[in-house]
């Protein structure tokens, strides 16, 4: 008879125990872990070893605190607390803990109050690997971040409206543009923020497009900021429901009020918001019946030979400063707006006497007296003047309005009944410059543009260092034409950025050609000169494809730029220097010592060259006849190299100005001693020389 095994009780519990445990770990997702008491791992389940790669065995070894993150320790300690404390009910938490193969992991485990092997109160804890649920989170928290600052500096509010109406997202300039923050610009928020007189229509429009996938609407509506000011704004509404990465309407919303009520070419008030200024005044003035109100309305004088003589570009600007100077002549509360194309209008109130009016009037045509300077063009006009005054019976704005415009209609004809001698001579003027300006287009279609090559002389060796481009036109009729005559033309207008484009193509051309043909043209630079209005252009992406079609490298393109153009438009111009720096495009400052600016520029702008201005290198004031600009000469010199700057010399006509630049150790010159300008066949023999002495 076989022996009876004695069992004792406690072991008869510890085994029904881990029984039951493993039928509990059978029946639970994830892994089940047992804690007793005083923090000893009394079970685990099998589940360990799938989702953590430990054996259950290895894992109650070291102990389950053993491959949970230091610092999570305490997290967990806290929950366990908590549990026990609990009694029955599950305390949840999430920690990481270390996969065998050293990885983290993110696990979400529920803890509850359970009895360990001695009966005594432990803590069951069942886990759940949460880790591709954080890094999703993860990843659309950091998303989120990079949307709101990729639409933070947007001019738009940018809205995500979801299957409920709710706001999920909110980008773009919420807080600039209406005051509130992206976390309070929620959908009631929005509609409260709607006009009463256009909250109706615009959320009926709104909740038709909700239910219609695929549809686009732009609603025009007026919205109040959170400070209360009204804006007039646009929201282009596009249902995106139906696609699976947005499943909501996405709403831009920009702001047109200046659009709405402001004049774009003058910024001044529009007639629309004359009109509703002009109504509003003058029902406080019918209430009150003491002060005149009176509206005046004022036509440019020969605005239409100007814009048929000049071009749109100064009739452009006639209208602008002609407005800056009446603006300037009036009282504070008048209102000046842009009523028509070459016609202002203003709002007098508060006028004790008619006479009070036309003391306003000739301060105006005072301030018309001196000309206007348009692109170099000094033109002198005058001013149509038709005003109605409030004191007469039955008046409305409608009638005064038609009375003003009736009497500047008189006032304009009698102004103008001829065409005098001086409009006749600046009429022509301007049309030999219109045509001359077609003409210009025309050349540049059928590259009809020469350029001529100026040999740049190292005047340290008598070597050739590069060469600088200059564009040239020889009309086919009209003869030549110089560069100071055609170039300030395209200047005035978009065609400098064209001629700029055409000079830039072809001098890397023809620098790549001489390259490839002479081995004397290997380390020469061409030196390019740089429009002011090329600084507003796409003047880096022309760069690149010049030198990318003709492969030649940047370091063999050098740019130069005034310091007037520097002026003009200097956020544009640093911006786009610096880009062309960092591509090894080699830049220097035109003409200096000229400006006002000139050392600010240096420190500012990444030049590598400074070139010294022909006037005090030549001529009667240069160097040979001042001592002033010998001395001026010297310090630049010196100033440039204490910066690590390159020198050039412009304008040098005489051996002695060459050997006075070669004393004070200039590094480079140019000018008539050595060559001018020539075309291309011709600069060839100037390399076909320096291949000869490199033999």
């Amino acid at each position: 008879m076989p022996a009876v095994k004695n069992i004792s009780p406690a072991s008869r519990t510890k085994e029904l125990q881990a029984a039951w445990y493993q039928g509990l770990s059978d029946a639970a997702a994830g892994v089940l872990v047992h804690l007793s008491g005083s923090g000893r791992t009394t079970y685990v389940s099998r589940a360990i070893t799938a989702v953590l790669g430990w054996e259950p065995a290895e894992a109650r070894e070291q102990g389950f605190f053993g491959i949970v993150e230091d610092e999570d320790h305490e997290t967990l300690r806290q929950a366990l607390v908590r549990a026990h404390a609990a009694g029955g009910r599950e305390v949840s938490v999430e920690f990481r803990i270390h996969h065998k193969d050293l990885r983290v992991l993110f696990v979400r485990a529920t803890a509850v109050r359970a009895p360990d092997d001695t009966g005594s109160p432990g803590i069951l804890l069942q886990m759940l690997d949460v880790t591709e649920t954080r890094q999703r989170e993860a990843k659309l928290v950091e998303h989120a971040r990079w949307l709101q600052k990729l639409t933070g500096n947007s001019g738009e509010v940018i809205t995500v409206v979801g299957p409920t109406r709710d706001h999920e997202f909110v980008g773009g300039n919420a807080l600039e543009m209406l005051g509130w923050t992206p976390d309070e610009w929620t959908m009631s928020a929005f509609e409260r923020a709607i006009h009463e007189h256009d909250r109706a229509r615009t959320l009926g429009l709104l909740d038709t497009l909700f239910r219609t996938p695929g549809a686009k609407e732009p609603i025009q509506y007026r919205l109040r900021r959170k400070d209360g000011s009204l804006l007039h704004v646009e929201t282009i509404a596009t249902n995106l429901s139906d696609d699976p990465d947005i499943a909501g309407c996405v709403l831009y919303t920009r702001d047109i009020t200046r659009q709405v009520v402001q004049d774009a070419l003058t910024g001044l008030p529009n007639r629309v918001l004359f009109d509703e200024r002009t109504r509003s005044a003058f029902e406080q003035w019918r209430k009150k019946r003491r002060d005149l109100f009176a509206i005046v309305l004022l036509r440019v004088d020969r605005y239409e030979l100007v814009s048929a003589g000049l071009g749109p570009g100064p009739a452009d600007q006639l209208l602008i400063r002609f407005g800056q100077r009446v603006q300037e002549s009036l009282r504070d509360g008048d209102l000046l707006a842009r009523y028509s194309t070459d016609v202002f209008a203003l709002l007098l109130t508060d006028l004790s006497s008619p006479e009070a009016a036309t003391v306003l009037t000739d301060r105006i045509l005072q301030s018309l007296e001196r000309s206007f300077n348009l692109y170099g063009q000094d033109v002198h006009t005058g001013v149509a003047i038709g005003m109605a005054l409030s004191d007469r019976p039955r008046a409305s704005v409608d009638v005064l309005l038609r009375d003003a415009e009736k009497t500047l209609t008189r006032e304009a004809a009698r102004r103008r009944p001829n065409t005098s001698v001086a409009d006749t001579q600046m009429l022509e003027e301007m049309t030999t410059r219109l045509e001359l300006e077609a003409e210009l287009r025309k050349a540049l279609k059928t590259r009809a543009l020469d350029v001529h090559y100026q040999p740049i002389i190292s005047l340290r060796s008598g070597g050739l260092a590069g060469f600088e481009a200059l564009v040239r036109w020889n009309h086919p009729t009209r003869g030549f034409i110089p560069p100071d005559r055609f170039i300030p033309l395209a200047e005035e207008t978009e065609l400098i950025g064209l001629v700029g484009e055409y000079v830039l193509d072809m001098a890397c051309g023809q620098l790549a050609s001489w390259q490839r043909d002479h081995n004397s043209a290997q380390d020469l630079f061409m030196s390019v000169n740089v429009s002011a209005r090329e600084f507003q252009g796409n003047l880096v992406d022309r760069v690149l494809h010049a030198l990318q079609d003709h492969g030649l490298a940047p370091a063999h393109l050098k740019l130069e730029v005034t310091e007037t153009a520097l002026i003009a438009y200097p956020a544009d111009a640093e911006r786009t220097l610096r880009v062309l720096a960092d591509l090894g495009v080699l830049l220097a400052i035109d003409d200096f010592g000229t400006g006002y600016a000139s050392l600010g520029a240096l420190n500012r702008f990444p030049f590598g060259t400074l070139k010294i201005d022909r006037s005090f290198v030549s001529g009667p004031t240069g160097m040979e006849e001042s001592g002033r600009s010998m001395a001026l000469v010297r310090t630049i010199i010196q100033m440039a190299r204490a910066l690590g700057l390159q020198v050039i010399a412009e304008g040098i006509e005489t051996r002695r100005q060459a050997e006075l630049l070669q004393s004070m150790r200039c590094a480079l010159g140019q000018g008539w001693f050595f060559s001018r300008a020539v075309p291309a066949q011709e600069a060839a023999s100037v390399l076909v020389k320096a291949s000869a002495r490199l033999r």
